[in-house]
Protein backbone atom coordinates (compact mmCIF):
# COMPACT_ATOMS: atom_id res chain seq x y z
CA UNK A 1 0.00 0.00 0.00
CA UNK A 2 2.77 2.46 0.91
CA UNK A 3 6.41 2.58 -0.08
CA UNK A 4 7.69 3.37 3.41
CA UNK A 5 11.34 3.58 2.49
CA UNK A 6 10.64 6.43 0.10
CA UNK A 7 8.00 8.02 2.26
CA UNK A 8 5.38 8.21 -0.49
CA UNK A 9 1.81 7.00 -1.02
CA UNK A 10 0.86 4.63 -3.75
CA UNK A 11 -1.70 6.31 -6.10
CA UNK A 12 -4.73 4.50 -4.65
CA UNK A 13 -3.91 5.46 -1.06
CA UNK A 14 -3.11 9.02 -2.03
CA UNK A 15 -6.46 9.44 -3.81
CA UNK A 16 -8.30 7.86 -0.85
CA UNK A 17 -6.73 10.38 1.56
CA UNK A 18 -7.47 13.31 -0.75
CA UNK A 19 -11.09 12.22 -1.15
CA UNK A 20 -11.53 11.88 2.63
CA UNK A 21 -10.18 15.38 3.21
CA UNK A 22 -12.71 16.85 0.77
CA UNK A 23 -15.38 16.11 3.40
CA UNK A 24 -15.75 17.22 7.04
CA UNK A 25 -14.16 15.10 9.78
CA UNK A 26 -16.37 12.57 11.56
CA UNK A 27 -18.16 13.34 14.82
CA UNK A 28 -16.05 12.47 17.84
CA UNK A 29 -16.73 9.33 19.88
CA UNK A 30 -18.17 11.44 22.70
CA UNK A 31 -20.71 12.89 20.27
CA UNK A 32 -19.20 16.35 20.06
CA UNK A 33 -19.07 17.75 16.50
CA UNK A 34 -15.76 18.89 15.04
CA UNK A 35 -15.29 21.22 12.10
CA UNK A 36 -11.61 20.92 11.13
CA UNK A 37 -9.09 18.22 10.39
CA UNK A 38 -6.08 17.63 12.62
CA UNK A 39 -3.23 15.20 12.04
CA UNK A 40 -4.66 12.86 14.66
CA UNK A 41 -8.10 12.95 13.02
CA UNK A 42 -6.60 12.29 9.58
CA UNK A 43 -4.71 9.32 10.95
CA UNK A 44 -7.83 7.91 12.63
CA UNK A 45 -10.11 8.47 9.61
CA UNK A 46 -7.75 7.01 6.99
CA UNK A 47 -7.06 3.35 7.88
CA UNK A 48 -4.89 2.91 4.78
CA UNK A 49 -2.24 5.13 6.35
CA UNK A 50 0.67 3.24 7.92
CA UNK A 51 1.52 3.74 11.61
CA UNK A 52 3.55 6.92 11.95
CA UNK A 53 4.27 9.63 14.47
CA UNK A 54 2.28 12.81 13.90
CA UNK A 55 5.44 14.63 12.81
CA UNK A 56 6.18 11.83 10.34
CA UNK A 57 2.62 12.03 9.02
CA UNK A 58 2.99 15.79 8.63
CA UNK A 59 6.14 15.32 6.52
CA UNK A 60 4.48 12.62 4.40
CA UNK A 61 1.36 14.74 3.74
CA UNK A 62 3.48 17.79 3.02
CA UNK A 63 5.50 15.84 0.45
CA UNK A 64 2.26 15.06 -1.38
CA UNK A 65 1.05 18.69 -1.29
CA UNK A 66 -1.54 18.05 1.42
CA UNK A 67 -0.94 20.97 3.75
CA UNK A 68 -2.47 23.10 6.45
CA UNK A 69 -3.79 26.32 4.91
CA UNK A 70 -5.64 29.33 6.26
CA UNK A 71 -9.30 29.39 5.38
CA UNK A 72 -10.91 32.32 3.61
CA UNK A 73 -14.44 33.69 3.73
CA UNK A 74 -16.71 33.00 0.83
CA UNK A 75 -17.18 36.19 -1.17
CA UNK A 76 -20.78 37.27 -0.96
CA UNK A 77 -22.69 40.35 -2.03
CA UNK A 78 -26.38 40.73 -1.11
CA UNK A 79 -26.99 42.72 -4.30
CA UNK A 80 -29.75 40.96 -6.29
CA UNK A 81 -28.25 42.49 -9.43
CA UNK A 82 -24.74 41.21 -8.65
CA UNK A 83 -24.32 39.11 -11.77
CA UNK A 84 -25.70 41.84 -14.03
CA UNK A 85 -23.37 44.46 -12.58
CA UNK A 86 -20.36 42.14 -12.64
CA UNK A 87 -21.07 41.30 -16.30
CA UNK A 88 -21.36 45.03 -17.06
CA UNK A 89 -17.95 45.62 -15.46
CA UNK A 90 -16.41 42.83 -17.53
CA UNK A 91 -17.87 44.32 -20.71
CA UNK A 92 -16.27 47.66 -19.85
CA UNK A 93 -12.91 45.99 -19.22
CA UNK A 94 -13.06 44.09 -22.51
CA UNK A 95 -13.91 47.31 -24.34
CA UNK A 96 -10.89 49.05 -22.83
CA UNK A 97 -8.66 46.06 -23.61
CA UNK A 98 -9.77 46.17 -27.24
CA UNK A 99 -9.27 49.96 -27.53
CA UNK A 100 -6.45 50.92 -25.13
CA UNK A 101 -5.50 53.99 -27.16
CA UNK A 102 -9.01 55.47 -27.00
CA UNK A 103 -10.56 54.06 -23.82
CA UNK A 104 -9.51 54.22 -20.17
CA UNK A 105 -10.77 52.40 -17.08
CA UNK A 106 -10.10 53.77 -13.62
CA UNK A 107 -10.99 52.19 -10.28
CA UNK A 108 -11.98 54.88 -7.77
CA UNK A 109 -12.29 54.72 -4.00
CA UNK A 110 -11.80 56.75 -0.83
CA UNK A 111 -9.51 56.02 2.11
CA UNK A 112 -9.09 57.42 5.62
CA UNK A 113 -5.61 58.04 7.07
CA UNK A 114 -5.26 58.28 10.85
CA UNK A 115 -2.24 59.78 12.56
CA UNK A 116 -2.14 56.90 15.03
CA UNK A 117 -0.11 53.93 13.73
CA UNK A 118 -1.83 50.66 12.89
CA UNK A 119 -0.85 47.61 14.92
CA UNK A 120 1.16 44.97 13.06
CA UNK A 121 3.68 42.17 13.75
CA UNK A 122 7.38 42.99 13.59
CA UNK A 123 10.65 41.25 14.37
CA UNK A 124 11.90 41.87 17.91
CA UNK A 125 14.38 40.47 20.40
CA UNK A 126 13.22 38.21 23.25
CA UNK A 127 12.85 38.65 26.11
CA UNK A 128 11.34 42.06 25.75
CA UNK A 129 8.12 43.91 25.05
CA UNK A 130 6.14 43.30 21.86
CA UNK A 131 6.17 45.93 19.08
CA UNK A 132 4.28 49.02 20.16
CA UNK A 133 2.13 51.28 18.00
CA UNK A 134 3.06 54.49 19.81
CA UNK A 135 0.36 57.10 20.28
CA UNK A 136 2.31 60.15 21.31
CA UNK A 137 -0.48 62.72 21.04
CA UNK A 138 -4.02 62.62 22.45
CA UNK A 139 -6.93 62.59 20.08
CA UNK A 140 -6.89 60.82 16.73
CA UNK A 141 -6.47 63.03 13.68
CA UNK A 142 -7.75 61.93 10.29
CA UNK A 143 -7.51 62.97 6.69
CA UNK A 144 -9.23 61.54 3.63
CA UNK A 145 -7.94 60.53 0.21
CA UNK A 146 -9.79 59.92 -3.04
CA UNK A 147 -7.80 57.92 -5.56
CA UNK A 148 -8.20 56.45 -9.03
CA UNK A 149 -6.16 53.50 -10.34
CA UNK A 150 -5.66 53.07 -14.10
CA UNK A 151 -6.44 49.45 -14.93
CA UNK A 152 -4.07 49.33 -17.92
CA UNK A 153 -1.00 51.34 -16.85
CA UNK A 154 -1.14 51.21 -13.05
CA UNK A 155 -1.11 55.01 -12.93
CA UNK A 156 -2.60 56.48 -9.74
CA UNK A 157 -4.29 59.86 -9.43
CA UNK A 158 -5.07 60.97 -5.89
CA UNK A 159 -6.26 63.97 -3.93
CA UNK A 160 -6.20 64.53 -0.18
CA UNK A 161 -8.64 66.66 1.78
CA UNK A 162 -10.03 66.89 5.29
CA UNK A 163 -13.26 65.37 3.95
CA UNK A 164 -14.33 64.00 0.60
CA UNK A 165 -17.40 66.08 -0.11
CA UNK A 166 -19.38 66.07 -3.32
CA UNK A 167 -17.55 69.28 -4.26
CA UNK A 168 -14.20 67.55 -3.79
CA UNK A 169 -15.41 64.55 -5.78
CA UNK A 170 -16.66 66.70 -8.66
CA UNK A 171 -13.34 68.54 -8.73
CA UNK A 172 -11.48 65.22 -8.76
CA UNK A 173 -13.55 63.92 -11.68
CA UNK A 174 -12.65 67.06 -13.62
CA UNK A 175 -8.99 66.43 -12.82
CA UNK A 176 -9.32 62.85 -14.07
CA UNK A 177 -10.80 64.06 -17.36
CA UNK A 178 -7.96 66.57 -17.75
CA UNK A 179 -5.37 63.83 -17.11
CA UNK A 180 -6.58 61.91 -20.18
CA UNK A 181 -7.04 64.59 -22.86
CA UNK A 182 -6.84 62.11 -25.76
CA UNK A 183 -9.20 59.47 -24.36
CA UNK A 184 -12.57 59.20 -26.06
CA UNK A 185 -14.14 57.24 -23.19
CA UNK A 186 -13.20 57.19 -19.49
CA UNK A 187 -14.93 54.52 -17.43
CA UNK A 188 -14.72 55.11 -13.68
CA UNK A 189 -15.52 52.04 -11.59
CA UNK A 190 -16.75 52.87 -8.08
CA UNK A 191 -18.83 51.57 -5.21
CA UNK A 192 -22.23 52.70 -3.99
CA UNK A 193 -21.17 55.19 -1.32
CA UNK A 194 -24.12 57.65 -1.29
CA UNK A 195 -22.10 60.72 -2.40
CA UNK A 196 -21.21 58.84 -5.60
CA UNK A 197 -24.92 58.95 -6.50
CA UNK A 198 -25.44 62.54 -5.36
CA UNK A 199 -27.18 65.08 -7.63
CA UNK A 200 -24.04 67.23 -7.54
CA UNK A 201 -21.91 64.44 -9.00
CA UNK A 202 -24.49 63.46 -11.59
CA UNK A 203 -24.85 67.12 -12.57
CA UNK A 204 -21.09 67.40 -13.04
CA UNK A 205 -20.97 64.57 -15.58
CA UNK A 206 -22.35 66.57 -18.55
CA UNK A 207 -19.35 68.87 -18.18
CA UNK A 208 -17.17 65.79 -18.77
CA UNK A 209 -19.21 63.77 -21.30
CA UNK A 210 -16.36 61.32 -21.86
CA UNK A 211 -16.77 60.00 -18.30
CA UNK A 212 -19.00 57.02 -17.56
CA UNK A 213 -19.62 55.94 -13.97
CA UNK A 214 -19.71 52.14 -13.62
CA UNK A 215 -21.24 51.17 -10.29
CA UNK A 216 -20.18 47.94 -8.63
CA UNK A 217 -22.54 45.54 -6.86
CA UNK A 218 -23.16 46.51 -3.26
CA UNK A 219 -20.65 45.18 -0.72
CA UNK A 220 -18.30 43.74 -3.34
CA UNK A 221 -14.86 45.26 -2.59
CA UNK A 222 -13.11 42.34 -4.32
CA UNK A 223 -14.21 43.84 -7.64
CA UNK A 224 -12.36 47.11 -6.92
CA UNK A 225 -8.57 46.53 -7.13
CA UNK A 226 -7.72 49.91 -5.60
CA UNK A 227 -8.74 48.39 -2.25
CA UNK A 228 -5.48 46.41 -2.44
CA UNK A 229 -3.56 49.62 -3.05
CA UNK A 230 -4.89 50.88 0.28
CA UNK A 231 -3.68 47.62 1.88
CA UNK A 232 -0.23 48.26 0.42
CA UNK A 233 -0.32 51.82 1.76
CA UNK A 234 -1.09 50.46 5.21
CA UNK A 235 1.82 47.99 5.04
CA UNK A 236 4.31 50.48 3.58
CA UNK A 237 3.52 53.61 5.60
CA UNK A 238 0.86 53.27 8.28
CA UNK A 239 1.64 50.12 10.27
CA UNK A 240 3.85 50.77 13.33
CA UNK A 241 5.05 54.12 11.94
CA UNK A 242 6.93 56.51 14.25
CA UNK A 243 5.23 59.71 13.07
CA UNK A 244 2.28 59.89 15.48
CA UNK A 245 3.64 63.18 16.80
CA UNK A 246 4.46 64.50 13.32
CA UNK A 247 1.17 64.79 11.47
CA UNK A 248 2.53 66.90 8.61
CA UNK A 249 5.36 64.46 7.93
CA UNK A 250 2.98 61.48 8.00
CA UNK A 251 0.70 63.10 5.42
CA UNK A 252 3.74 63.83 3.27
CA UNK A 253 4.83 60.17 3.53
CA UNK A 254 1.36 59.03 2.39
CA UNK A 255 1.39 61.44 -0.53
CA UNK A 256 4.92 60.38 -1.53
CA UNK A 257 3.87 56.72 -1.56
CA UNK A 258 0.92 57.42 -3.87
CA UNK A 259 3.01 59.76 -6.03
CA UNK A 260 5.41 56.90 -6.74
CA UNK A 261 2.69 55.48 -9.03
CA UNK A 262 2.00 58.75 -10.85
CA UNK A 263 3.43 57.46 -14.12
CA UNK A 264 2.17 53.88 -13.83
CA UNK A 265 3.46 50.66 -12.30
CA UNK A 266 3.47 47.07 -13.54
CA UNK A 267 4.30 46.00 -9.98
CA UNK A 268 1.12 47.65 -8.75
CA UNK A 269 -0.98 46.00 -11.48
CA UNK A 270 0.35 42.61 -10.43
CA UNK A 271 -0.14 43.28 -6.75
CA UNK A 272 -3.79 44.33 -7.09
CA UNK A 273 -4.70 41.49 -9.45
CA UNK A 274 -5.02 43.36 -12.75
CA UNK A 275 -2.42 41.10 -14.35
CA UNK A 276 -2.31 37.36 -13.93
CA UNK A 277 -5.04 34.73 -13.84
CA UNK A 278 -7.82 36.60 -11.98
CA UNK A 279 -11.18 37.33 -13.59
CA UNK A 280 -10.54 41.07 -13.89
CA UNK A 281 -7.08 40.50 -15.35
CA UNK A 282 -8.47 38.03 -17.89
CA UNK A 283 -11.15 40.50 -18.98
CA UNK A 284 -8.49 43.17 -19.49
CA UNK A 285 -6.01 40.96 -21.33
CA UNK A 286 -8.02 38.62 -23.57
CA UNK A 287 -8.70 41.03 -26.43
CA UNK A 288 -5.22 42.51 -26.24
CA UNK A 289 -3.71 39.06 -26.65
CA UNK A 290 -5.98 38.31 -29.60
CA UNK A 291 -4.71 41.41 -31.37
CA UNK A 292 -1.06 40.31 -31.17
Amino acid sequence: MVARSEGVFDPATLEAVRERLRHPPPIQDDGRPVTRWTLARIQAACPALPPRTLSGLWRLLHRHRIRLRHGRPQLYSPDPAYQVREASLHRVLRRVAANPDRCVVLFLDEFTVSHWPLVAPDWCVLPGPPPCAQRTAPGERRTRIVGALDGISGRVLSQRDSAISTVVLARFLARVAAAYPDAEHIAIVLDNWPPHHSPEILAALPASPRIELVFLPTYAPWLNPIEKLWDWLKDAVLRLHRLAGHWKELKQAVEAFLASFATGSTELLTRVGLTGAGTLARALSTDLQNQK
